[in-house]
């Protein structure tokens, strides 16, 4: 059998992998609805509580991140805002950054379900304080 050759060269980093939502984050409605929190919500939430002030969204540019404090992967609400949190990402360390790690070490957000039997955080303080070392 015949070796087949590539063009990948040996320090190349293999290709970023997809989200399992990638088709939901790429939607029109979840994009829309991002877009409008953000525009309401001008800074990180986490930040702010602590007095510090991190965009967004500046100049109309995209410098945050609405996330979900209960990931959509954990059963949390999609479209829920009790669900949602704008945070900066736009540097390393940043407080979406400081949630992933959390979450990839298994952190558990208390919830309650809403009308539609989705989870929500009981206490929307609660992953604040826990960002912001309270």
């Amino acid at each position: 059998m015949k070796k087949v050759k590539t063009n990948k060269l040996p320090w190349t980093k293999a290709p970023p992998k997809k989200a399992k939502n990638q088709a939901f984050y790429n939607g029109t409605k979840w994009r829309n609805t991002s877009k409008e929190y953000r525009g309401r919500v001008l800074t990180c939430e986490v930040c702010s509580a602590k007095g510090k002030i991190r965009a967004v969204l500046q100049q109309g540019q995209r410098v945050g991140v609405l996330d979900h404090i209960i990931t959509i992967e954990n059963g949390g609400s999609q479209y829920d805002e009790r669900n949602h949190i704008a945070m900066c990402s736009y540097r390393l360390g940043s407080c979406h950054d400081k949630k992933r790690a959390l979450e990839s070490r298994g952190l558990f957000i208390p919830f309650k379900l809403n009308g539609a039997g989705e989870k929500i955080p009981q206490d929307r303080e609660f992953i604040i304080n826990l960002l912001n070392g309270d």
